[in-house]
């Protein structure tokens, strides 16, 4: 069995930034390229973005594949960093992940520790994307999603970047050339809200995105591999 990553890097290891970098950008046209030959994927929506605007963005969360489907649809700049957890992923996966860069990593023993605050809202004062799925964990059910966690509207409360949700259908389970959805809504605005009313009103907007035409498939080629993968 390969070892696996025990201690989650420092926020520091990963710097954030608007601009995407060379590494980024390749890595970034690799996954569009073999989403596109192992999936059929549509991206809706992509016309509520602002050109060049930061964002919090939100997802419900159903498999491994979310985080690597929403940087895939989303424009390339500005870069969205992913803010997820690290811990279990192979030591050449790590290496991988600190070339590419593009994550703010989270120790869940310790996720609200001050480094890790500091560095996601940095991300987004310095004009990034920062992408959380704020249930926590995998949702088992297409079409819904679990109970929001708060943290997403702090940042957004704090550094003003308006909410932008996405609806991920398709993704709880996959197969080869399965239809995927990933459904872009138009930004929430920080104006007049709590965290708790920002938190409301950003799953009540990631909900009214998910599309009830999941993909039954016919044979589901390669279910078993390609949905445990990672």
């Amino acid at each position: 069995m390969a070892a696996r990553v025990t201690v989650s890097p420092a926020p520091s290891d990963f710097p954030v930034q608007a601009r995407p970098t060379l590494a980024f950008r390749a890595a970034r046209r690799l996954l569009r390229g073999i989403g596109r030959r192992l999936f059929r994927v549509e991206v809706r929506g992509l016309d509520n973005l602002e050109p060049g605007r930061g964002y919090v963005i939100i997802a419900n969360h159903l498999q491994w594949i979310d985080a690597f489907a929403v940087v895939a649809a989303l424009p390339a700049q500005p870069r969205i960093h992913v803010f997820g957890d690290l811990l279990g992923i192979t030591p050449w996966q790590m290496r991988v992940v600190r070339r590419i860069g593009g994550v703010i990593p989270v120790d869940r023993s310790d996720g609200r520790s001050p480094a890790v605050l500091e560095q996601a809202e940095r991300c987004l004062r310095v004009g990034g994307s920062l992408l959380i799925f704020p249930e926590g964990r995998c949702n088992e059910t297409e079409g819904s999603a679990g109970d929001f966690r708060k943290g997403f509207a702090h940042f957004a409360l704090n550094t003003g970047a308006p909410v932008l949700p996405v609806g991920l259908t398709g993704t709880r389970e996959l197969w080869l050339r399965k239809r995927l959805t990933v459904t872009v809504g138009r930004p929430v605005s920080t104006g007049g809200h709590s965290p708790e009313s920002l938190t409301a009103a950003g799953r009540t907007a990631v909900l009214a995105l998910l599309d009830g035409r999941v993909d039954r498939g016919g044979r589901r080629l390669l279910a078993r591999q390609l949905t445990t993968l990672f």
